[in-house]
């Protein structure tokens, strides 16, 4: 009896960590599976994208110094495709399934008004998040294009170094290039702000 009830314990600890570690290897493993495709279509769109620029006409390539901010946009472009993807296929989809099926197993084991509940919760929360992401858009939208200024003076001044030398402008080109990195910093400091006002609103609502 001693012995059964010292196994019984300890099986349930080494269940617990076995079922954790299978859970975490799935995962690992379904993260290894989709950046397959998640590669493949990063590198799709790039080489797209790259093609694209090279057949534009010679015009914009000779008059717009903004190289900088292509290659900024095209690296961010290509880090959020993953991004994207993963958050769609493994977030928002299983997401609608469970909420869809859980909703059914309440309703028809408590009453629909149980359901509703969880519904109008799951529905406050989509609207909220929607509504607060998309008036938070313009602070993202302008932390990308400080950010996007920044990259092309950088690349435009040191691309440009011999000219920069010659009529000695070290000191216009580091003004300019501080009043960026400050409108980044504003930029950034707003998008944060709302992030976690977005943070608080959603536990909220499923607090209450």
């Amino acid at each position: 009896t001693s012995t059964a009830a010292t196994a019984a314990p300890l099986a349930l600890v080494m269940g617990y960590g076995l079922s954790r570690a299978t859970a975490s290897g799935m995962q690992e493993l379904r993260n290894a599976i989709f950046s397959t495709v998640a590669q493949d279509t990063i590198k799709k769109i790039g080489k797209s994208t790259f093609d694209h620029l090279h057949q534009l006409e010679y015009q914009f390539h000779v008059s717009e110094k903004n190289m900088g901010t292509i290659t900024r946009t095209l690296d961010r472009g290509n880090r959020s495709i993953s991004f994207v993807l993963n958050a769609f296929c493994f977030n928002v989809i299983p997401t609608a399934v469970e909420v869809s099926i859980v909703a059914y197993l309440v309703g028809s084991q408590f009453g629909y008004q149980h359901s509703a509940v969880v519904l109008g919760t799951i529905g406050a929360y989509t609207a909220f998040t929607v509504g607060v992401t998309q008036w938070r858009t313009q602070f993202r939208r302008n932390m990308n294009a400080m950010e996007n200024k920044a990259s092309n003076q950088v690349m435009d001044s040191l691309l440009n170094y011999e000219t920069v030398k010659y009529f000695n402008n070290e000191p216009y080109e580091s003004r300019k290039y501080t009043e960026s990195l400050s409108g980044y910093q504003k930029a950034a400091v707003q998008a944060q702000s709302s992030l976690s006002m977005l943070n608080f609103g959603q536990n909220f609502i499923f607090s209450c």
